[in-house]
């Protein structure tokens, strides 16, 4: 396995990740891939798992290495974001164990609140600002997901050229 790390290391060097990006920016591309693989674990898409089991471990590998060399952002270890976070974790333990979540959710949403304060904003307004953009969408479900609709591109309508 170090073999291969080293080679997850080499790739991430040779595409500029290693000099270019933050802990935090790579902790970010964590989270997408943790997140495709909740989805996938809960769609039963065992290619989809794999990929997503690999992606994410080459995300810890590089994240791993970036904290080694660099020191993360200050203010945002003060936020309320990881409260957040943890509740969101419990919530998820919550739901797989079949138990009651009400009271999770209850948490997340003031530690929400509280990260929305941080930033100049209330959770309502940032509520009401995320409503006005989905109820305009229109989509289907597929496997248990509301899946939206990509809004349609302009046509691109080539320019005429004039000859001289």
């Amino acid at each position: 396995m170090q073999d291969l790390n080293n080679k997850v290391l080499q790739w991430a060097e040779d595409k500029g990740i290693m000099n270019n990006s933050t802990p935090l920016n790579q902790l970010t591309k964590t989270f997408e891939e943790v997140t495709e693989l909740v989805t996938a674990l809960v769609q039963k898409n065992d290619a989809e798992i794999k990929d997503s089991i690999g992606d994410t471990n080459i995300t810890l590998i590089i994240l791993n290495q970036l904290a080694l060399l660099m020191k993360s952002d200050e203010a945002l270890s003060k936020s309320r974001i990881f409260m957040t976070i943890n509740w969101i974790v419990e919530i998820f333990q919550n739901i797989c164990r079949n138990k009651e979540v009400s009271v999770d959710i209850i948490r997340a949403q003031e530690m929400l609140e509280r990260v929305a304060k941080e930033n100049g904003l209330t959770l309502e307004e940032c509520t009401q600002s995320a409503y006005e953009v989905i109820s305009k969408r229109t989509g289907k479900m597929v496997n248990g997901v509301f899946v939206k609709n990509e809004p349609k591109q302009p046509v691109k309508k080539e320019k005429e050229v004039k000859s001289e």
